[in-house]
């Protein structure tokens, strides 16, 4: 008999067919699941003269995991948050000419006509 999570994972398969890929194999994934992948840190505690709150930016996800755990063990808020690669303009402009849908054009009105 079959295990449920194994179960599951073949309803999944037949439900999106053979050729899809897992999402394992997306290279967005592996970039944000690598202990080397850049992360900002973002750390809140309390001082003798108010709250201070610090962003660490392109800090390595192993890294920024430990000092996240140990801030949070002490009692402070620490939060890791992923940081995309910086695009070059001609790359933003690519992508906002890739997802823009066309412009509806406005219609005539039958008394114009």
């Amino acid at each position: 008999m079959t295990s449920p999570p194994n179960i599951i994972r073949n309803l999944f398969q037949a439900w999106r067919g053979k050729d899809h890929e897992p999402l394992e194999s997306a290279p967005e994934f592996w970039r944000r699941t690598l202990p080397d992948a850049t992360m900002n840190l973002l750390l809140r505690f309390e001082t003798e003269s108010g709250p201070r709150t610090i962003v660490a930016p392109r800090i390595p996800l192993k890294v920024a995991s430990q000092l996240a755990d140990t801030m949070i063990a002490a009692g402070h808020y620490a939060e890791v948050v992923d940081a995309y690669p910086a695009l070059t303009v001609a790359e933003r402009i690519a992508q906002i000419k890739a997802n823009k849908t066309p412009a509806a054009r406005p219609c005539l009105s039958l008394s114009a006509a």
